[in-house]
């Protein structure tokens, strides 16, 4: 629940950690994130299982080491979240890249990464309702730009 959501004040200037942005940035995100993970809880996924399960949905044949670097999760991390999604049966082995091996959803993972998106949509439709479409553009340009 956000602090205006309670009745107090958006933004206190004169308190320094306030006027900080990646103090600030870090509070929403815990916020965000605790709010998206709930959401999805009935999926039983994690946010991350879902944002793997996603792009292995829309790039068939996506490695492991790919899913790392784009996610900056360690190699030795993803194989244990690549397993799992393999185990529950939504992920299964596709086509050889040299000596890597291509990651693929199976058509249940399909149907359940399309729930997942409606969810992670939906929830970004609630987080700042106020915004226009325009402004939500700007800032999602603005925070990549931080990080790419």
């Amino acid at each position: 629940m956000t602090s205006r959501a309670k009745g107090k004040p958006d933004f206190d200037q004169d308190n320094f950690l306030e006027r900080q942005l990646g103090y600030q940035l870090r509070r929403a995100t815990t916020v965000l994130l605790r709010e998206l993970a709930q959401s999805l809880v009935e999926l039983d996924l994690r946010v991350t299982d879902a944002t793997i399960l996603h792009l292995i949905d829309q790039q068939p044949d996506i490695t492991q080491s790919v899913l790392s670097r784009m996610l900056g999760i360690k190699p030795a991390n993803m194989a244990p979240l690549a397993a799992g999604l393999i185990q529950r049966g939504l992920v299964e082995l596709g086509q050889t890249n040299g000596r890597a091996q291509g990651l693929r959803a199976t058509s249940a993972g399909r149907a359940l990464a399309e729930q997942a998106r409606a969810r992670m949509s939906a929830h970004d439709a609630r987080i700042l309702p106020e915004l226009s479409i325009e402004e939500r553009r700007l800032l999602l340009r603005r925070l990549s730009a931080i990080w790419k």
